[in-house]
């Protein structure tokens, strides 16, 4: 019987932030008080990341 070769591979599955916004908000709005705390707080990272990202956009003098 010959080997069979396999070969493996990644599926990146990473959401992205406009798929992840609605169930956070739903989890905000309707979920107990530990579960809209984590929603705050992935809201305020994504935040985070958005005003890096543009500072990281801004031409020399300030502007896009």
């Amino acid at each position: 019987m010959a080997a069979t070769k396999k070969t493996l591979f990644t599926i990146d599955m990473t959401p992205t932030w406009a798929e992840l916004l609605p169930i956070l908000l739903a989890v905000y709005e309707n979920g107990a008080a530990e579960s809209r705390r984590g929603c705050f707080e992935e809201l305020e990272r994504m935040a985070r990341i958005a005003d890096a990202y543009v500072e990281t956009m801004k031409g020399p003098a300030g502007s896009m």
